[in-house]
């Protein structure tokens, strides 16, 4: 697993499709604090929010969208958002050491 730090305006075309797509494609990513628009906004306010863009070899298995706080990342919106998460294709597996990976990036 490889992530790639972007900050949400910098994200390109294929990429926004491709997280439009995952948090499409699966019951539990149902809700709009899952999808691109919503980091989008929130970043329009915010200079602390950022993406991390998980790669599984060369392919893009998933999104890690937060607000970096000193070393803790927090949801995007902070208490305006009842959904958050890495969006993701179901192939990655998060125990605790995908985790703890993910989140020393």
């Amino acid at each position: 697993m490889h992530v790639l730090l972007k900050k949400p305006e910098s994200l390109t075309a294929s990429e926004l499709a491709r997280w439009r797509e995952l948090a499409q494609s699966r019951d539990e990513f149902d809700s709009p604090y899952f999808h691109p628009e919503f980091t989008r906004a929130v970043s329009g306010c915010r200079n602390d929010v950022e993406v991390g863009l998980i790669y599984e070899e060369q392919q893009l298995i998933g999104f890690f969208p937060f607000q970096r706080r000193g070393q803790q990342a927090r949801p995007v919106g902070g208490q305006l958002s009842d959904a958050h998460g890495v969006i993701h294709d179901g192939s990655l597996s998060l125990d605790d050491r995908t985790q703890r990976q993910l989140l020393r990036q």
